[in-house]
């Protein structure tokens, strides 16, 4: 049986600041110092601003419920109704992943050592489920993945935190876990993009250039490359296809509907912005968009 998830692995790996849902996009942008949560249709129509705060991230939707994280003094883990109503603290965690699925919210406790925590959607019921920092959380059916340390190798536990087993011996950043498939930038060979089987085995070099911020969606995988630039680049999982999307130094690339919304990174200032999966089209999301 397949269970509803919050949100892509891409996405929640690069920071959960976009997901779609329906006829809708939700996402986060920052404005001045306030980040805005908003929702606008596909088509660009019928913005409506959801919640303001610090940093705004790990957004999660299932049926009519949307969970963020606000790094706000003030904030916590966040839960309210898609349509911006019944706002309400769930807990005051500040994780660095989160991943809701079913009836549970899995995340890393950055107050606790980056431990691998879950809980009931509404907040109750919190269970410890490993003694190790851990980065990189990814879910795929009743695994946890996850990289000791951020350079100890890529191992797994079940959901209910027993049976760990290590994976891979490689210094794994940006894991992407999807379908038969991790993905990862290996941090000891230059940040090259590389995947392998759930198991380890079958080990395949995708992109021979630094790669970071590594976003895996279908049959592509968008991150920021940089070969004869740095750019926000696509490559298909087989390696094959590569694509420069715009000139860009990008943070936080997520994909939503036909769009990759990005930070973009300049010498002076950061502002959000989004384009086409192919390219086509370029947009700075600002205040008043």
């Amino acid at each position: 049986m397949t269970i509803e998830r919050g949100n892509t692995t891409g996405n929640i790996a690069n920071g959960g600041h976009a997901v779609k849902q329906g006829d809708w996009i939700i996402f986060s942008y920052w404005a001045g110092l306030t980040n805005k949560l908003c929702r606008i249709r596909a088509d660009g129509s019928g913005k409506q601003i959801l919640a303001e705060g610090g940093r705004i991230g790990n957004i999660n939707v299932m049926g009519d419920r949307l969970y963020f994280e606000d790094s706000s003094v003030h904030g916590g883990f966040m839960g309210m109704n898609t349509d911006g109503s019944g706002l309400q603290k769930i807990s005051g965690i500040h994780p660095g992943r989160a991943i809701a699925a079913g009836e549970w919210i899995y995340y890393d406790d950055l107050g606790d050592g980056g431990r691998l925590y879950k809980m009931r959607t509404d907040g109750a019921d919190r269970r410890k489920l490993n003694d190790e920092r851990s980065y990189g959380l990814n879910l795929e059916e009743d695994w946890l993945y996850y990289s000791p340390k951020g350079s100890d190798g890529i191992v797994r536990i079940r959901t209910d935190g027993s049976d760990r087993e290590k994976l891979l011996d490689v210094e794994a950043n940006h894991l992407n876990v999807v379908g038969d498939w991790l993905y990862y930038a290996d941090y000891g060979k230059n940040r090259r993009l590389y995947k392998a089987r759930l198991d380890g085995s079958e080990t395949q070099l995708l992109a021979d250039e630094d790669s970071q911020n590594v976003n895996v969606v279908g049959d592509w995988i968008y991150y920021m490359g940089h070969r004869d630039g740095i750019a926000l680049c696509r490559i298909r999982t087989d390696g094959t296809g590569r694509q420069e999307l715009a000139h860009d130094i990008c943070e936080e690339i997520n994909v939503a509907g036909d769009w990759v919304y990005y930070r973009c990174v300049d010498l002076e200032i950061s502002y959000n912005a989004r384009t086409r999966t192919d390219g086509s089209e370029r947009q700075r999301l600002n205040a008043d968009d």
